[in-house]
């Protein structure tokens, strides 16, 4: 049998699993652990582990890279003079190499079937970004959507995370004076 190249790809990918999987085994699972009060604690959305003997300039990578994604509270805008509401999506990722992490998201608000525009920001460990949407008249359910990507440093397992996140949905109107509450 001959041996050609996508076979050594497909042997040395094998490997690499087999030892993130022995590596993974030892690392306390999420289920040891009591679940958070909701609202209480950020959503844990990425935990990428380091392959086993990966070595770096500054010495192995032993430490595991922990990412969480989180909307805080939709409010009216200040700096709208409250005419918008808004929301922020934070990524934040911790571990010794967090900030080698490449993190890239999008934030949009929407109301019914209007969609205010989208916001963009990239950036390394934590990035914020704020969406909003001007209210209206009639009291309406708001909620924002963002979506992002986690691109982590070479030699830790997954090596990319693609995901989506959704705030709370709260009501607001535009009173008279045109102020969103």
């Amino acid at each position: 049998m001959r041996v050609t190249s996508t076979m050594k790809i497909r042997s040395a990918m094998a490997a690499i699993l087999t030892i993130a999987t022995g590596f993974l085994g030892s690392l306390p699972t999420p289920a040891t652990a009591p679940p958070p009060e909701p609202g209480t604690e950020r959503e844990n959305v990425l935990t990428a582990v380091p392959v086993q003997g990966r070595a770096t300039r500054t010495g192995w990578r032993t430490t595991p890279i922990t990412c969480t994604a989180d909307y805080d509270s939709l409010h009216p805008g200040y700096s709208s003079n409250k005419r918008r509401i808004n929301a922020h999506l934070t990524v934040e990722c911790k571990g010794t190499d967090a900030h080698l992490t490449s993190i890239s998201l999008k934030s949009q608000m929407k109301e019914g079937g209007r969609w205010g525009l989208p916001s963009y920001r990239k950036g390394r460990k934590s990035v914020r970004v704020g969406g909003d949407l001007a209210c209206i008249s009639a009291r309406r359910m708001y909620q924002a959507t963002g979506s992002f990507v986690i691109t982590l440093p070479p030699g830790y397992i997954p090596v990319s995370h693609t995901n989506t996140k959704y705030s709370e949905r709260k009501m607001f109107k535009r009173d008279k004076r045109g102020v969103c509450r």
